[in-house]
């Protein structure tokens, strides 16, 4: 899988969760063969806010989130 692959299978896990409102993409970059990142604000149905962000790399043939 590539990164923008995973990014594709990381929003629409997102956009079909119940708990969610709304999205909003605020950065995301797949120009590299193995790494990625990815930055969100999230509003859940409950009126809650969350802002998430992943950097992540390729490892041993998957896509690991890097801290």
């Amino acid at each position: 899988m590539d990164p923008e692959a995973y990014l594709i299978e990381i929003k629409a896990k997102l956009a079909v969760s119940s708990f969610i409102g709304s999205i909003d993409i605020i950065d995301e970059r797949t120009a590299l063969s193995d790494r990625g990142y990815f930055r969100a604000q999230i509003r859940l149905i409950n009126g809650d806010f969350l802002e998430v962000s992943e950097y992540f790399v390729l490892e041993e043939g998957r896509y690991i989130p890097k801290r």
